[in-house]
């Protein structure tokens, strides 16, 4: 059995399929870790989900940024945005089966007591097991129906932007969730930035990238959501895994068991 962690596919299907191909992915054992934005802004993201729910026994994503605005759209009966490249997944027979999939999936997950998978990354300003504890507070709230749409509701926006134990009800779930699927640059108390995704960073030199900061734990983090990285961080025990796929670079998998990578290229992209 081979265990595979791919970055973000981001609705890039084309892709996908190559990349499931040079992995000689089988479903029959073989187990794929993904790390969040499954959808949104490529080929087609309906074609993805139509894979990932069929084959949703050996699947097992995070959820990332995309993923949680189009659950948005769909539970807050919201059209896709302008951006947006989901509206025709909005539409499919099977799309209530595909959401409430997706709300099972949880912010991050811990594979062999070591590696740790999340969209955007874990900050230093939590140990891997608060990040778990303060992550199932946001997957209760998508699991329960009375406190769903509460969430979806106030889910967007920067503040807080520093995290706080102290913090209560939707601004303390708003900023778990920005830890975990928009976090790029950060400052050594914990304060996120948000308007910075090159590598050039923030005016503020204050601000550096979220693995830039010691850690209070020796796990090793794999991540996506920071394209500009293009699957590359020299920190040792840090796997950044978005190549850019969805903007013309590369997607990314990584094999748990020896650390290997394989990456290829977007037919779709190249074509377009």
């Amino acid at each position: 059995m081979a265990r595979w962690v791919i970055g973000d596919i981001q609705g890039c299907f084309s892709a996908f399929e190559t990349l499931l191909k040079a992995i000689e992915f089988s479903p029959q054992g073989d187990q794929l870790y993904l790390c969040g934005d499954l959808i949104n802004r490529g080929d087609n993201d309906l074609a993805t989900l139509d894979w990932l729910y069929a084959h949703k026994n050996v699947v097992f994503p995070v959820l990332g940024n995309h993923d949680l605005h189009f659950l948005a759209c769909y539970f807050l009966g919201k059209p896709a945005g302008s951006k947006d490249t989901f509206g025709r997944l909005l539409n499919s027979e099977h799309i209530a089966s595909y959401c409430n999939w997706l709300l099972e999936q949880p912010l991050m997950r811990v594979i062999d007591d070591r590696f740790v998978l999340s969209h955007a990354g874990i900050p230093h300003v939590w140990t891997v097991n608060e990040a778990l504890e303060l992550a199932n507070e946001v997957s209760y709230a998508l699991k329960n129906p009375h406190k769903r749409r509460s969430f979806f509701s106030s889910m967007y926006g920067n503040q807080p932007s520093t995290w706080s134990g102290q913090l209560k009800g939707t601004a303390r779930l708003r900023c778990i969730t920005n830890y975990f699927t928009r976090m790029r640059y950060i400052r050594a108390n914990g304060e996120l930035e948000f308007k910075c995704s090159d590598l050039v960073g923030p005016e503020d030199k204050g601000f550096l990238p979220w693995f830039s900061w010691p850690r209070k734990d020796e796990h090793q983090l794999l991540f996506g959501h920071w394209a500009a990285l293009e699957g590359n961080c020299s920190t040792v025990d840090i796997e950044a895994l978005d190549g850019g796929c969805v903007w013309g670079g590369r997607l990314i998998a990584f094999r748990i068991e020896d650390g290997r990578r394989i990456s290829v290229s977007n037919p779709s992209y190249a074509s377009s």
